[in-house]
């Protein structure tokens, strides 16, 4: 069971940690009134994690168990590679942005698709 956990913790961590959960919040915290749609927010992104955990909770005992044990050795090999180049690719992606904005022409203000993003009743098609 232990080493299961190895395998559903850091994705359980990367669901929780996700930009667009954290984006959300951060828009509707700049609403015009942020109480009640956070509120109504965390309701819903709540109820829809755990429902998804108990529908593959109880889908993941429909599937019977396999009479292997354990990964073959080419596997973690495989793991462990796919870790690495995402982990180069990101440090490639934020090195390159930071090239492409030099210290001489600072990005002022937001950028455009931030700003154009408002959370009111008419642009979110309520009555």
């Amino acid at each position: 069971m232990d080493s299961v956990l190895w395998y559903i913790v850091p994705l359980g961590l990367a669901v929780a940690l996700s930009l667009f959960p954290i984006l959300a919040v951060v828009l509707l915290l700049l609403s015009p009134n942020p109480v009640p749609v956070s509120v109504g927010y965390l309701a819903g992104w709540s109820s829809g994690v755990l429902v998804l955990v108990t529908l593959f909770t109880f889908g993941a005992r429909l599937i019977p168990p396999s009479s292997e044990a354990s990964m073959p050795p080419w596997a973690h090999v495989v793991e462990l590679v796919l870790g690495a180049a995402l982990v180069v690719a990101g440090i490639w992606r934020v090195v390159a942005d930071r090239r492409r904005t030099s210290p001489a022409s600072p990005r002022r203000g937001p950028r455009r698709w931030i700003t154009s993003a408002r959370a009111e009743p008419s642009r979110s098609g309520s009555p």
